[in-house]
């Protein structure tokens, strides 16, 4: 009886750390932990996007909607943004 616990026990450490590795594997194949870096980036990104628009809007004294955009901020933004990637690389 005793040996059927231990085997137990031991099949389960096994399969849960051949879990573990496959995940790892399946997760640097599949790019996954890159997008979740990319996606956390971007978010910091429009973060600072949406405090500067509020900012400019706060000091016009106008009250946009959400829909309402200035083009010409996104473009100097993307700007800067690639300027930035391009020194990181």
């Amino acid at each position: 009886m005793d040996n059927h616990v231990v085997m137990a026990i031991v099949i389960i450490v096994v399969v849960f750390g051949l879990f573990i590795l496959l995940r790892e594997f399946n997760c640097w194949y599949w790019k996954i932990n890159r997008m979740i870096r990319l996606q956390e980036k971007q978010t910091i990104l429009l973060k600072r996007m949406l405090d500067e628009f509020k900012e400019h809007s706060k000091s016009d004294s106008i009250a946009l909607s959400d829909k309402e955009i200035d083009l010409n901020t996104l473009n100097e933004d993307k700007k800067v943004m690639g300027n930035n990637e391009s020194r990181k690389n």
